[in-house]
């Protein structure tokens, strides 16, 4: 294994008072309208292997896997006002490829497609779904080379 293609990465991952979903008549709460929002977070690690590179654009095939929990808050028809909120703890595994575009030597475009799969209670595997992603990247470890360069070359 060429392990110039392999990188190792990190990552903390997230929504707020996302996917807001009207309730009518449930059962479980005594307003006739709740609102529900979801709220998510992880620390998640990885491993991508680069398997094509041509000029500036660069193949990949990340996987990651992390911890985090998932929240439902149900709010009253103002939709401030918190009735109830339940939490879960979740693992998140994803699986997928990435394309990146460099810009600079240490930053580019990169976009991705894959598929989550979320364990833990039932609550939670509603995230198990495909994702996609697009986004500025910054390469930390790039940096870190060119400075050590930059101090070593003025010894």
């Amino acid at each position: 294994m060429d392990y110039q293609k392999v990188k190792l990465f990190a990552g903390i991952y997230g929504f707020g008072n996302a996917h807001e979903t009207l309730l009518t008549n449930d059962t479980r709460f005594t307003q006739d309208t709740v609102f529900r929002f979801i709220n998510s977070s992880n620390f998640s690690f990885g491993i991508e292997y680069q398997y094509c590179h041509y000029k500036r654009l660069s193949l990949s095939l990340p996987i990651q896997i992390g911890i985090g929990n998932i929240q439902y808050d149900y709010r009253e028809s103002n939709k401030s006002t918190v009735i109830r909120s339940e939490s879960y703890n979740m693992v998140p595994i994803e699986v997928g490829t990435n394309a990146y575009l460099e810009l600079l030597p240490w930053a580019g475009v990169k976009a991705g497609i894959g598929y989550r799969i979320t364990l833990g209670p039932a609550e939670t595997s509603k995230l198990t779904s495909p994702y996609y992603n697009l986004g500025l990247a910054i390469l930390v470890g790039e940096i870190y080379k060119e400075i050590m360069a930059n101090i070593n070359s003025k010894e």
